[in-house]
């Protein structure tokens, strides 16, 4: 493929991201389903893979028998980053909108 085929290719894959963003939010789950479908089979295209190559890659995922590339240790046992708390100082505000007072005091029932 030319340069000018690759670049528009590439712009393709750019606007069914932004098709995809849409039809999620708008709440059609299907339509993004088989956008998002779309973009990774022109991915898939664009960079010479095959299917039995991505079929490989799959399997290996699903199998948990996906290496790094230097080392024999699956990427599944690494041990994961942690959060830095932020949110967890920040007590309830993170979860309630600024201009919402939160309700306090509300009477039990059966008193």
């Amino acid at each position: 493929m030319g340069q000018n085929t690759d670049e528009r290719l590439k712009r393709a894959i750019a606007a069914l991201d932004e098709l995809s963003a849409l039809a999620h939010e708008t709440g059609f789950g299907q339509s993004a389903l088989f956008l998002d479908m779309a973009r990774l089979q022109l991915q898939l295209d664009v960079n010479g893979i095959t299917d039995d190559e991505f079929s490989q890659f799959c399997d290996a995922v699903e199998n948990r028998k996906f290496v790094c590339g230097a080392g024999e240790r699956p990427l599944a046992s690494r041990a994961r980053a942690r959060r830095t708390g932020d949110l967890h100082v920040m007590g309830r505000a993170w979860r309630e909108p600024q201009d919402r007072t939160p309700q306090r005091g509300r009477a039990r029932a059966g008193r």
